[in-house]
């Protein structure tokens, strides 16, 4: 019983660890977007049926599983965590769902397909994925980015994740030239 009680008390300072060796790796603490962003985010850019929807360093997927209410014909989500990729693969697969979270760095993914890319990322890799999306991402594709935007590009949309709410974050959206 004494070691059932230890084990239980010790989950939450091992999930720590593995937080932290997470981010030693990557170089980006995980932070999950806040669910209530997700109604006004899909009211001001609206996914199209049939529309192929990536988002690079997922975490537990919530953007993509959201989206799939509008109908996309793929949604893909590229983690570097594999407690969130199991766990996003995990969810998927119970709720029946098309989501399909890849572990892998998305630097290396191939992202020529996407109609749509969600990034809640860190600003210095906000700076070089936008970079890889320039160079691989198909003409039209929009780019939606949570709290952060591109010091070099003018965005085709702002708004404001919670509109009647001064500290809302800002979502940022361009479309590949």
């Amino acid at each position: 019983m004494e070691l059932l009680l230890i084990l239980i008390y010790s989950i939450p300072f091992i999930f720590l660890l593995y937080l932290l060796a997470v981010f030693f790796f990557t170089r980006v603490p995980i932070v999950l977007t806040n669910k209530k962003y997700f109604p006004i985010i899909f009211t001001e850019i609206p996914v199209s049926e049939g529309s192929i929807v990536y988002e690079l360093g997922c975490g537990m997927a919530d953007f993509l599983f959201f989206a799939e209410k509008y109908g996309p014909k793929k949604l893909i989500g590229y983690e570097l965590s594999p407690l969130h990729a199991v766990l996003a693969n995990l969810k998927a697969k119970i709720l029946g769902s098309k989501v399909k979270v890849y572990r892998q760095d998305f630097f290396k993914a191939d992202i020529s397909e996407a109609d749509y890319i969600y990034l809640f990322l860190v600003p210095k890799i906000v700076e070089r994925v936008w970079l890889k999306i320039i160079k691989e991402a198909k003409k039209g594709a929009f780019v939606l980015i949570l709290s952060d935007k591109l010091s070099h590009e003018k965005p085709y949309k702002v708004f404001k994740t919670q509109p009647n709410n001064s500290k809302s974050s800002l979502v940022h959206v361009y479309q590949v030239k």
